[in-house]
């Protein structure tokens, strides 16, 4: 599903959460077009992506931005970075069909290799994580089961799964920015979903079982469910809303308490 930046919805919420006062800082990108993934490796090294084609990078924390942009890809709306160092990353578009793509660097933006790209007309890409050089990518449900593909190359090479989480009807996940998969404080990876049930979908180690967790959060076909999840210490912070009503939105705190097994605790609405 198409989806929106929740940026400032997950400030918001980490910040009523661990009670510390956060500090936005605005920075010249030197672009104009949306952007809508954002990996920081350090301090100092980050990774910003969004529309036509556009990747940026900077070295000195931010006070400089410079375009690596993937070349002949003004087409493609890249809602999803992961970076590793300041030479190699990699970069997700989202779409229908063969629009949805992988691609890697290895030399920071001089050049990009395409490592993956969907060929089946129903998938769309949503959203990668990383774990070193393991990493998964979640794609919309295709014949019932969300789509998987995994790497263990730091994304060179990509595998499609055969034991992707099984989904209900009118289930997907959001393309907001690269966020509706994560791993987890426990080394597992937890995937989010929207639209007709709003769930977390735990991961095992070993990469092949997924366990379903019914959540407190608004969900609404085509456009409400959780957007986002990350990691908040111990536990995983969920964020989402209605991406048709932009005002509303919903956190919730997963915590893991047996094998497979979690909690999650709804939390109360960011003030405005």
């Amino acid at each position: 599903m198409r989806g929106i930046v929740v940026t400032l919805l997950v400030a918001a919420s980490f910040g009523a959460v661990a009670g510390e006062q956060l500090r936005v800082q605005a920075q010249h990108s030197g672009t104009t077009v949306r952007l809508r993934g954002i990996s920081a490796v350090d301090a100092d090294i980050a990774w910003a992506s969004g529309r036509e084609g556009t990747v940026l990078r900077t070295l000195d924390g931010g006070r400089t931005w410079s375009s690596v942009s993937v070349p002949d890809a003004k087409a493609l709306d890249f809602r999803d970075i992961e970076a590793f160092d300041a030479n190699n990353a990699v970069v997700l578009s989202i779409g229908p069909g063969d629009v949805s793509r992988v691609y890697r660097t290895d030399n920071g933006g001089k050049s990009w290799a395409l490592v993956l790209q969907n060929r089946d007309e129903r998938a769309f890409f949503d959203c990668m994580a990383f774990d070193g050089q393991r990493g998964w990518m979640l794609g919309d449900p295709v014949d019932g089961k969300f789509q998987i593909h995994a790497t263990r190359d730091a994304g060179r090479t990509w595998t499609l799964q055969s034991t992707g989480p099984e989904a209900l009807k009118d289930e997907a996940a959001f393309a907001a920015s690269g966020t509706c998969i994560a791993t987890t404080p426990w080394g597992e990876r937890l995937a989010v979903t929207g639209g007709a049930a709003a769930r977390a979908m735990l991961g095992d180690s070993g990469e092949r079982l997924w366990f379903p967790h019914a959540t407190p959060m608004v969900h609404r076909i085509p456009a409400a469910g959780i957007f986002s999840a990350t990691a908040m210490g111990e536990d995983m912070l969920l964020v989402g809303g209605d991406f048709e009503h932009e005002a509303t939105g919903s956190a919730a705190r997963v915590r893991f308490v047996a094998e497979h097994g979690m909690t999650v605790e709804a939390l109360p609405a960011p003030e405005r």
